[in-house]
């Protein structure tokens, strides 16, 4: 049976993203942040840096996101549990850490502003807008008037070199030490942030230790000549590097001491010497110079990896999620194409409802349990309210979804969570163009549509957005049909 291609590429970022990180965030209420103190000296606790040996040398780094297979270098439980192995604060030394003390920088370029942070500023940094600042490399006046000041135009090149990423480090580097705040951490415009675990990740640790945490996207560390001895020969230097691509915090503690090397242009000098780019220098710095080692958390996420390797209640734990290019098939799930039930008898039913009913469970004991208020927008079809030719599955797991929403609505409603669908008709995705390329049918199916037109991913988009926020506080266990007037011609 062929079914209206709903897939949807932009929106792929709210529910691919497992809708959960949205509606987990929550808005701590703000104090002070206190000015943190002088960071300690390093103490004799600290693992030498890897140097080169007789064992070889480790591949070269391919770039910022970094690049090859994902086997060893993710030690830790997913709530970095082993503490005294991966250097967290004791718990008489855990801080009383707020929101407010976090600087999240938002690395971004021109193409970008519209189709990459329009999405981010409408769901996870509306959250963490005091706490959040984009550098990019334009002055953008449509931006400035959304983000104000935490606009940070670098006036760095625009083109995506290893220079060009490295003058944007440097000068995120530099804001965050005038911010006067604890953390520093670092997001790519793909990233999807969960500010209530990434405060519950550094919640851990003390902002004066040595921290730095972060995902290596290598398994494997790398190496990198560092010094010129005087007969022309060069020393190496091996160490791990977090993938900006997935994000990593360091604290301000070891921030303060990568001064000589990182601020004030030193940073691009440091790379320029040792030829790396950004994300790579970072780890230089701290591994291969201060001798600190990288904290390896699985809560980040790049989008070098699939989400569907992800388990079920660990992406509700997670600090980054990402979604990558538009191009980036593997963190956006599509059905396309005809098949039978010879073939997979249940897969409608398993797609349409099933695995709404499975993530919805995990996202609502959640809440629940940590009594957060919330909204799940469940994607329906206008094929759940019309009987279409050949299409008896599909508008029957529709329809399903559309009473289970209902029936969530209901008792989840006691507990400040609201439950609606977006009934949309076709969408124009890569898999709507194709299944309804056929002039003969598509033009039968717009006759039917008052407007004229099928939907675009932004009409989606906007709607789930919309029931997603607080204006739309009052409504639950509703259908936004987003049908052109389908069902009322």
């Amino acid at each position: 049976m062929n079914g209206p291609c709903l897939g949807l590429r932009r929106a792929g970022v709210l529910l691919s993203l497992g809708i959960a990180a949205l509606l987990l965030l929550l808005l701590p209420r703000g104090q002070r942040s206190a000015v943190p103190r002088p960071p300690p000296a390093a103490g004799p606790s600290a693992p030498p840096p890897h140097r080169a040996g007789p064992e070889g040398s480790a591949g070269a780094p391919g770039g910022g996101a970094g690049a090859g297979g994902r086997g060893g270098g993710l030690a830790g439980s997913p709530q970095l549990a082993r503490r005294d192995r991966l250097g967290a604060a004791s718990s008489s030394a855990r801080e009383n850490l707020e929101l407010k003390d976090i600087f999240i920088a938002v690395k971004t370029t021109r193409k970008y502003h519209k189709s990459r942070l329009d999405l981010l500023l409408q769901t996870w940094i509306s959250q963490a807008r005091g706490q959040t600042f984009i550098f990019t490399d334009w002055e953008d006046q449509e931006l400035r008037l959304k983000a104000g000041d935490h606009m940070i135009n670098t006036n760095c090149s625009a083109v995506h070199t290893r220079q060009a990423l490295c003058c944007k480090m440097s000068v995120e580097y530099d804001k965050f030490l005038e911010s006067g705040q604890k953390w520093f951490c670092h997001v790519d415009d793909d990233n999807y942030v969960n500010p209530r675990t990434l405060l519950h990740l550094l919640s851990a640790f003390s902002h004066s230790q040595d921290v730095y945490v972060g995902r290596p996207s290598l398994d494997h560390p790398i190496e990198a000549a560092d010094h010129v001895q005087s007969d022309g020969s060069k020393t190496t230097v091996k160490f791990w590097f977090a993938t900006g691509g997935a994000g990593f915090c360091i604290s301000r503690g070891l921030a303060l001491k990568m001064s000589p090397w990182a601020s004030l242009g030193n940073f691009i000098s440091t790379a320029e010497r040792v030829r790396l780019p950004d994300d790579c220098t970072i780890g230089y710095i701290i591994e291969g110079l201060l001798e600190v080692k990288l904290l390896h958390s699985p809560l980040f996420h790049s989008h070098l990896e699939n989400l569907q390797r992800l388990q079920g209640e660990s992406v509700l734990q997670q600090v980054t999620l990402s979604y990558g290019d538009p191009e980036n098939k593997h963190n956006v799930v599509s059905v396309g194409g005809v098949f039978g039930l010879q073939q997979d008898p249940t897969r409608s039913l398993d797609v349409n409802f099933g695995a709404v009913l499975h993530v919805s469970q995990i996202v609502a004991r959640q809440m629940i349990a940590q009594g957060v208020p919330g909204a799940i927008v469940n994607v329906s079809s206008q094929a759940s309210k019309r009987a279409l030719r050949d299409h008896t599955v599909y508008c029957s797991t529709k329809s399903a979804l559309d009473m289970l929403s209902k029936v969530m609505a209901m008792e989840l409603g006691p507990h400040k969570i609201r439950v609606n669908t977006v009934n949309p008709t076709v969408v124009m995705t890569d898999m709507g163009r194709i299944n309804w390329s056929d002039p003969q049918k598509s033009a039968a199916m717009i006759d039917r549509i008052p407007l004229g037109k099928f939907a675009e991913v932004d009409d989606v988009v906007n709607s789930i957005l919309f029931l997603l926020s607080d204006k739309s506080a009052m409504t639950t266990g509703s259908s936004l049909m987003i049908d052109g007037g389908f069902l009322v011609s």
